[in-house]
């Protein structure tokens, strides 16, 4: 099957003729909105520019089931009247997504993710998920941006500056120094499969550094939507240090499971609970040591070396608080006290001789949780930092590592200048967070068939490990 007949069987699957709205005036249109479409995924298939100038060669001097495509009329047109109408129609298409203006309204921006999702979920065979890695990268504009020195205004206003540190936001960095900008760009923000094949499955598009909390949150409304809820998301310091009731309470509300890094100023004790602490995203006996508590913090500043962190970190386990029912319905859990489940020793509740771990400071005032059978813990106590691995421990750094590794990888892969270049402004040339939004959607998607097709043409489900050992007895089986 070629690319082109390939991009039509996913446009006509995905549903999103379904979704282009737009009054219809003058003459019927000769060139269907499923031809442009088609055109444009056919040549992000074979790694070609997304020039609509491309599109129209390919609609009308290279391709041959016009019929199929909804291209009628008699004789094709001459090239420049051909380029007229596949950008019209490509305009007409982005224009009933988002009216032309700088400002985007929520309703508008619901319109073209629901229609750039709905092409990107095609390209995704359908199966449960355990893990998903959430990131955003860089989407150079094919514009330059707005200079005070010359009094020039960008070409395309919807975009804005991207810079590699903090959160990617062109604002003052420490100290109120401006910081270094990379390019004049939208940002993308992609959820990925964790597990092999690595795919794209939900995307947004925005403004870089702007709401990354809001944009993750509508990302993981699209993974529960299609059957994902109760996954682990691996995201890294711009989602954990975001707003909890804008991003870590609503993956809570799906059941997602946040994997996250802390930024140095938020290590140690995050939160208090009727006297437990949240350490580094879980609860915690109040009488557990300094050292255990700063561990992370002493690492990052260089005074322990990492096996002492480690040694430290796995000497936190007893300490924890044990987990006895929850999340209810509400999002409430509740805790027991480690002494009382033989962890630990601790004066305040008696003697626990299989327990190694001791409690040499106890509160002084002893709060509910070394009074009672066990605490409630409200959802929203806790909500920034708290995570299901503990933070540093082997479980947290496999799970993080291979959602992070995952979205990375993802990234790179589009960007790679022989194949979908995403990374290169000048093979997208429309400006406008519309079109934009449809060409990534249409490079990400080219991305997960190319995976798909590599893993046929090996004849694997998975992905081989790559081998290490020098000899295989399997080079001994007969042919």
């Amino acid at each position: 099957m070629g690319a082109l007949e390939t991009a039509m069987g996913i446009i006509e699957s995905s549903g999103v003729l379904s979704l282009i709205r737009h009054q219809r005036t003058g003459r019927p249109s000769t060139l269907s909105a499923k031809a442009v479409l088609s055109a444009l995924l056919a040549l992000a298939i074979t790694d070609r520019p997304l020039h609509l100038s491309e599109a129209a060669r390919l609609i009308y001097a290279e391709s041959s089931p016009r019929a199929e495509l909804g291209v009628t009329g008699a004789d094709p047109p001459s090239f420049p009247a051909a380029c007229r109408r596949v950008a019209y129609r490509f305009h007409q298409i982005t224009d009933a997504l988002h009216l032309p203006g700088i400002e985007i309204d929520p309703e508008r921006l619901g319109a073209i993710e629901d229609f750039v999702n709905a092409i990107l979920t095609a390209t995704v065979p359908q199966g449960p998920h355990s893990l998903f890695g959430l990131d955003a990268t860089c989407v150079p504009a094919f514009s330059r941006g707005p200079s005070k020195r010359t009094e020039t205004k960008p070409a395309d206003p919807q975009a804005g500056w991207y810079v590699r540190d903090g959160d990617h936001r062109d604002a003052p960095g420490p100290g109120g120094r401006r910081l270094p900008r990379v390019a004049w760009a939208l940002e993308a923000t992609v959820a990925v499969t964790g597990d092999a094949p690595v795919l794209s499955v939900a995307m947004a598009m925005g403004i870089p550094g702007h709401d990354p909390g809001g944009t993750g949150s509508r990302m993981a409304t699209r993974l529960w939507a299609l059957g994902h809820g109760g996954a682990y998301i691996a995201a890294d310091r711009a989602y954990s240090n975001a707003d909890p009731g804008n991003y870590h309470l609503v993956l809570a509300s799906m059941g997602f499971k946040p994997v996250m890094d802390y930024r140095i100023d938020a290590l140690g004790i995050q939160a208090q609970c009727q006297g437990a602490n949240l350490v580094e995203g879980g609860w915690h006996c109040p009488g557990m040591p300094a050292a255990l508590v700063g561990a992370t913090a002493d690492h990052r500043k260089g005074e322990i070396d990492s096996q002492t962190w480690q040694a430290r970190i796995a000497a936190r386990v007893p300490y924890g608080l044990v987990p006895i029912a929850g999340p209810d319905a509400q999002g409430y859990r509740r805790y027991g006290c480690p002494a009382v489940a033989g962890r630990v020793q601790c004066p305040l509740r008696g003697a626990s001789p299989s327990a190694s771990a001791k409690v040499f400071d106890p509160p002084e005032i002893p709060p509910p949780v070394c009074t009672q059978r066990s605490i409630t813990v409200a959802p929203s106590v806790g909500a920034r930092h708290f995570q299901e691995h503990a933070f540093g421990s082997p479980k947290w750094a496999e799970t993080y590592a291979k959602g992070r590794n995952a979205v990375e990888g993802m990234n790179g892969y589009v960007k790679d200048p022989s194949h979908q270049a995403l990374a290169a402004p000048a093979r997208r040339r429309v400006r406008g967070i519309a079109a934009q939004s449809i060409f990534v959607a249409l490079l990400l998607s080219a991305a997960n068939l190319r995976k798909l097709a590599s893993l046929a043409e090996k004849g694997e489900t998975t992905p081989r490990r790559a081998r290490r050992r020098k000899e295989d007895i399997a080079d001994y089986r007969p042919s």
